[in-house]
């Protein structure tokens, strides 16, 4: 029987990936294009103007989150991530309202798109770093793949049961996964912290050792020790400078990378990638439904994407270790 001492990241990225299809899967596309009356244009506009947020948003909620999770070991992130779940869900519950007093549904819709954008860079690039945050606790690095598989099999697994009751109830179906998956990923989340309570007894013990010792200590050090303690009204000020501090320095390592060929190769390689991902990953069901396709068939689509997937997340470790990044990313952007 599983305790809740043993849960891992990839209890995470099995309730997020099922919230992410209800809320920003392959079928959004679909439901802003029936319920919204957008044209292919505007939901290319918009999709892509929301990837460029989802990016310069994540430099300040990644940042942010590590900022927090110094302060609260094992929450920090946490915390984040169950902010932006939640704020994500409110935002595409509001795609319901397809007339809005005053504003037309480009800018309603394309409004929602923005916010979504922001509480996506909330979710997963923190999540990934609780992820390794874990893994490197375990002294086994390597092993991210693995727990990501869990995220792609239940992405898979819902994008198949949204295409089944998109085909027989509507577009309900999508609204009532939202509801579940959000309750199910932040109760996800609340155990995945307790869980980590038992690494942070050993931190409360040496810290329990620590107070002895300056109990015993005279009463001149103890003043200087409180002295030392900012004050409250400088709290906030530390924390936007932690949070400057941290902006920058994840700035300066992305200059460092483009200062060598192969960080350079590697930066502009993932832009082009993202770049063509986002539009076929975006799109490609207004292109299926142009064919006269069927939601079943859509679904099929990415339950055959992670076939391809788990076998390959499953030897990811064995394979960069036997060729290494440099030719698994060529590999890879030819492939796609």
């Amino acid at each position: 029987m599983t305790t809740i001492s043993s849960w891992r990241p990839r209890s995470l990225y099995t309730c997020t990936f099922i919230w992410i299809s209800a809320v920003g899967g392959r079928f959004l596309v679909v439901l802003l294009e029936h319920q919204g009356q957008l044209s292919p244009t505007e939901l290319g506009a918009i999709l892509a103007l929301a990837q460029v947020v989802t990016v310069a948003a994540s430099f300040v909620t990644g940042s942010y989150a590590d900022i927090l999770e110094n302060r609260y070991p094992h929450h920090g992130r946490a915390i984040v991530v169950a902010v932006g779940i939640l704020i994500g869900s409110l935002v595409f519950c509001g795609h319901a309202l397809t007339t809005i007093p005053g504003l037309s549904p480009v800018l309603w819709h394309g409004f929602l798109r923005l916010l979504m954008a922001v509480a996506t860079a909330m979710v997963f690039p923190v999540l990934d770093g609780i992820c390794l945050d874990y893994l490197a606790e375990s002294t086994n690095t390597q092993e991210y793949g693995k727990e990501r598989l869990y995220g792609a099999v239940s992405w898979g697994v819902a994008n198949m049961i949204a295409a089944v009751g998109l085909e027989y109830v509507g577009f309900s179906i999508l609204y009532v996964m939202t509801l579940v998956s959000t309750i199910l990923t932040l109760i996800t989340i609340w155990a995945y912290t307790k869980s980590q309570e038992s690494r942070r007894s050993y931190e409360k013990q040496d810290s329990n050792i620590i107070g002895e010792i300056n109990e015993e200590e005279d009463d001149d050090t103890v003043m200087a020790i409180n002295v030392q303690k900012p004050p409250r009204s400088n709290r906030f000020k530390k924390s936007h400078s932690e949070l400057s501090s941290s902006i920058s320095s994840t700035i300066h390592i992305l200059q460092s990378l483009c200062v060598y060929g192969f960080g350079a190769c590697f930066a502009i390689s993932q832009i082009t990638q993202s770049s063509g991902q986002a539009i076929v990953d975006n799109l490609i069901f207004l292109y299926f439904e142009q064919l006269q396709s069927s939601y079943i068939l859509m679904g099929w689509t990415v339950v055959l994407t992670v076939a391809f997937e788990i076998p390959l997340f499953q030897i990811a470790p064995t394979l960069l270790k036997a060729w290494g990044p440099g030719i698994l990313i060529p590999i890879a952007a030819f492939s796609y």
